[in-house]
C-alpha cells in the first residue's frame, strides 16, 4: 500500500482560513457551497482548506499532493498567467505529514500524522457565472473520489425593471 492509498483527506470551503501554531484551523465562512460574483467580476475571496491524515508509520514522510479546480464539465479551469497563456489552476507541493504536539500529553501510538493545505484566494477567482467548479485532491498520485469539494458560481441578480 501507498500512503495515498491509506491516506484521509477533507476539503473545505471558505471566506478565509489560517492554521495558528498548534496546527489548529481557523475558519471564517466556512462550508459554503454557493457564491456570486462582486462588480469586478471576480468571485469574493475564498479560501481552500485541505486536512490530509495519515497512519502514524507515515510521520515525517515527505509525499506530494496536488490540487486541481475544474468546471462542470470535468476540464481543468484555466488562468491566465502573467505572460498571457493559460494554465490549468494546478497547485502542488511536497508535502510532510507530523504527529500532533501537545506539551504535557503522551500520545497514543495510535494517533495519525496530519498536515494542512490552505489556499486562500483574497482577490477571489475570475470564474464564469452558472457554472459549477470542482476542486480536486491528488495524494502521491493516488485519486480518490471522496477528495473532492463543489460549487457553484450563482449570476448577479437582475435589476428588476418597472
Amino acid at each position: 500500500m501507498s500512503i495515498g492509498d491509506e491516506a484521509r483527506a477533507c476539503l473545505i470551503l471558505a471566506d478565509y482560513a489560517n492554521a495558528d501554531a498548534a496546527q489548529k484551523l481557523n475558519l471564517l465562512g466556512g462550508g459554503w457551497q454557493v457564491t456570486a460574483l462582486t462588480q469586478a467580476g471576480l468571485t469574493p475571496p475564498q479560501a481552500l482548506v485541505t486536512a490530509i491524515e495519515v497512519p502514524e508509520r507515515y510521520s515525517g514522510t515527505e509525499f506530494p499532493v496536488s490540487l486541481a479546480l475544474f468546471d462542470e464539465a470535468g476540464g481543468h479551469v484555466k488562468m491566465s498567467t502573467p505572460s498571457g497563456s493559460l494554465e490549468a489552476l494546478r497547485i502542488a507541493q511536497l508535502v510532510k505529514a507530523e504527529r500532533p504536539n501537545v506539551p504535557g500529553v503522551l500520545l497514543h501510538a495510535k494517533v495519525w500524522s496530519r498536515v494542512q493545505v490552505i489556499l486562500n484566494f483574497a482577490n477571489g477567482l475570475p470564474l464564469p457565472a452558472g457554472q459549477s467548479y470542482t476542486w480536486s485532491l491528488e495524494i502521491d498520485g493516488y485519486h480518490n473520489p471522496q477528495w473532492r469539494t463543489a460549487f457553484y458560481v450563482a449570476a448577479p441578480p437582475q435589476p428588476v425593471m418597472g
